[in-house]
């Protein structure tokens, strides 16, 4: 997306749950789960050196994928230069999972 501002629109896992691509970000959740099965997971870092690359997307969509599973769900947006996170979120309270801001 170039607009800046993005929306619900890019939370596709929520917007979507039945889609193909709904379906990929849980697939991706689950090889994280299963990457080392005798300890979960405590945390994720996503990175990118370009800008643009999704990361926040992708950020915002496995989080969601994460909630709709049962698992406590925390963004942190580490982007001190420009912070996406709470366009993607509107910071609001969405069913089966709850926004801070």
């Amino acid at each position: 997306m170039t607009n800046t501002r993005r929306s619900t629109s890019s939370l596709i896992v929520h917007e979507q749950p039945k889609s193909p691509i709904s379906e990929k970000f849980r697939g991706i959740r689950s090889n994280i789960m299963f990457a080392n099965p005798d300890s979960a997971v405590q945390s994720i870092v996503i990175t990118s050196e370009a800008p643009g690359a999704g990361k926040s997307t992708i950020a915002a969509n496995l989080a969601v994928a994460y909630a709709q599973a049962g698992y406590k769900t925390l963004i942190v947006d580490g982007d001190m230069r420009k912070p996406t996170q709470h366009y993607i979120l509107i910071c609001q309270t969405m069913k089966d999972f709850q926004v801070y801001c």
